[in-house]
C-alpha cells in the first residue's frame, strides 16, 4: 500500500511522489499523469510499468556514498525523444542538490534495437530532438519487406542521454534482454499485438 505508481502517458512529466499518492493505483487510475516519479523519502517505493517501453531506475548517492533519492522512469519512444531520462536526473539535481556524477542508473528489459522497427517518423523525431549524433543508434531495417523502415535502439539512446547529463559510463547498467525477443519471459506489446500484461520496475530507499 506504500507503493506509488502513475498513469503513464508517454510524456516528459516528472512528479515528486507525495505521501498521499501511496496506494492510489490499487483502487484504480491515479488522479495524476506523468512518466517519471522521484522521491527522497524512505519506504516509498516507486513503480514504472513497461511492456516494450524502457523502464529506467535511478538512485542518487550523497557525498558519503549513501542512497539519498530515487526515481522510476517510463521511456517509450516518445518519452525518449522528449529526453525524460536526462530530465529526471536534472530534476533530482534541482530538488535534492544531487550531482549527476553520483547517480546510478539501471536500464531494464525493453524492446531492443533488434526488434523496434519503425517508419521514418521515429528517426526524424529523434534527429529533431538530438541532432545528427543520434544517428549512430538508428539503422535501416534489413528485414523490412518495403524500404523506409528503421531499427531504433531506445536503450542506447537513453544511456547516451544519461552520459550527456553527467553520469559516468560505469554508473549505467543496461539489460541486454529484448522483451520482443523473449516473449516466454516478458510481456511484449509488439509481439502480442497488444494482448498483453506488463512488467513493473520498482525502486525504493
Amino acid at each position: 500500500e506504500a507503493t506509488v505508481s502513475t498513469h503513464q502517458i508517454h510524456s516528459d512529466i516528472i512528479r515528486l511522489a507525495q505521501a498521499a499518492d501511496a496506494g492510489q493505483h490499487l483502487d484504480g487510475p491515479t488522479p495524476y499523469e506523468c512518466d517519471a516519479l522521484i522521491t527522497n523519502q524512505t519506504g516509498r517505493p516507486l513503480i514504472a510499468y513497461a511492456a516494450d517501453c524502457i523502464p529506467i531506475l535511478i538512485c542518487a548517492l550523497n557525498q558519503q556514498g549513501k542512497p539519498c533519492a530515487v526515481a522510476a522512469v517510463h521511456a517509450g519512444w516518445r518519452g525518449t525523444q522528449a529526453d525524460i531520462a536526462a530530465k529526471t536526473v536534472q530534476r533530482l539535481q534541482q530538488e535534492y542538490q544531487i550531482e549527476p556524477a553520483r547517480c546510478l542508473a539501471a536500464i531494464g528489459p525493453g524492446i531492443g534495437g533488434c526488434c523496434f522497427s519503425t517508419h521514418a517518423d521515429v528517426p526524424l523525431a529523434m534527429h529533431k530532438a538530438f541532432g545528427a549524433e543520434v544517428e549512430r543508434f538508428i539503422r535501416k531495417d534489413p528485414k523490412a519487406e518495403k524500404p523506409g523502415k528503421f531499427l531504433v535502439n531506445l536503450k542506447a539512446i537513453n544511456a547516451w542521454r544519461l552520459l550527456k547529463t553527467g553520469l559516468p559510463n560505469d554508473n549505467i547498467a543496461i539489460s541486454p534482454e529484448c522483451t520482443c525477443c523473449r516473449p516466454e519471459k516478458y510481456w511484449s506489446h509488439r509481439f502480442t499485438k497488444g494482448e498483453r500484461g506488463g512488467q513493473a520496475a520498482v525502486i525504493s530507499l
